[in-house]
């Protein structure tokens, strides 16, 4: 099956100028896609998960979810300006930090330095808010989403920026992963292929060739992810972060590890043999979230786990 590619602009892709949190429609990076799939104008549509609403047309759904990159989040710092910071707590009183997204804008809120930092919203694609950021000082620094960053081939390295960015000196930008611990959007990071409900229905042959590509553990945690969004009735202007995990204990030390690991990170065996009659897998599915107020100053967080067996996961 041969697909051509083609491109679309989108309400949110050309007001560069709205905070994201202050557009009255859903789907603001969606709607002119869904109506060229109800129109039969194309045959599937690929989004970033976290711009998907909570909700489909009756006649659309979600085919298959691509495997998912590195969901959290990334520092850039203007190191022209602040050669000595590293982190945000290390940046000067009244530094601006830039953010398109409310619940990273909430999140920076939430900590103690907030008291002497600045957080205002950026919009643009990478590149502009990296000129905003090194070139036109906007910005002491700005966070974005650490997959957008390496899908540009940026890897995470400032002369490799540098390299396609030739107005931009290496020197002048610091890269500082977020920790690990620092929750995430919900789908930050994921893929999803849409097309319509009929295909899914009768199976033709798009669906199945968007089935082939499915990435079931992706597909998991997103759908984990995505009913939390549900239930609280989220959206772009309410902060709400998450983050989530599907982990397998192994079955020779009892060592949780990620599912998406062959072999243990401890005892290296395999950790799922193909013979399993004296000891059976456990897999835990794992669901964090957070709801902020705008400002920080409000945090209600709950966690989930629920555990079963590999054969009821498989």
């Amino acid at each position: 099956m041969e697909f051509s590619v083609l491109g679309m602009t989108t309400h949110g892709d050309r007001d560069q100028n709205t905070e994201l949190s202050k557009f009255s429609d859903k789907g603001i990076f969606t709607k002119e896609l869904d109506v060229a799939l109800l129109q039969h104008t194309i045959d599937c549509a690929v989004h970033c998960v976290k711009d998907l609403p909570t909700a489909f047309h009756a006649d659309l759904c979600i085919a298959s979810y691509l495997p998912r990159g590195v969901p959290n989040d990334v520092l850039l710092i203007d190191k022209q300006r602040h050669p000595n910071s590293t982190c945000v707590s290390d940046l000067p009183a009244h530094s601006v930090i830039g953010t398109g997204s409310l619940r990273r804008q909430s999140l920076l809120r939430s900590h103690a330095f907030s008291n002497y930092i600045k957080v205002r919203n950026i919009r643009g694609n990478l590149n502009t808010r990296l000129h905003k950021l090194v070139q036109q000082h906007l910005y002491d620094a700005i966070v974005l989403a650490e997959t957008g960053v390496r899908r540009l081939g940026w890897m995470m390295d400032a002369a490799q920026i540098a390299q396609q960015n030739a107005d931009i000196d290496s020197n002048a930008l610091l890269i500082r992963a977020c920790p690990l611990s620092y929750p995430y959007a919900i789908g930050q990071g994921a893929l999803a292929i849409m097309c319509r409900a009929h295909d899914q229905q009768h199976h033709t042959a798009v669906y199945q060739a968007l089935q082939a590509l499915n990435d079931f553990h992706c597909e998991m945690s997103c759908e984990l992810e995505r009913s939390l969004l549900r239930t609280l009735e989220g959206g772009c202007k309410v902060p709400i972060a998450t983050q989530s995990g599907i982990y397998v204990q192994c079955a020779h030390c009892l060592l949780w590890n990620d599912i998406r690991r062959d072999n243990c990170q401890a005892c290296v065996h395999e950790m799922m043999p193909a013979q399993q009659e004296t000891v059976s897998c456990n897999v835990v599915l794992y669901l964090y979230g957070l709801v902020l107020s705008v400002d920080g100053s409000v945090k209600i967080e709950a966690t989930e786990f629920k555990q079963f067996t590999i054969e009821d996961y498989d």
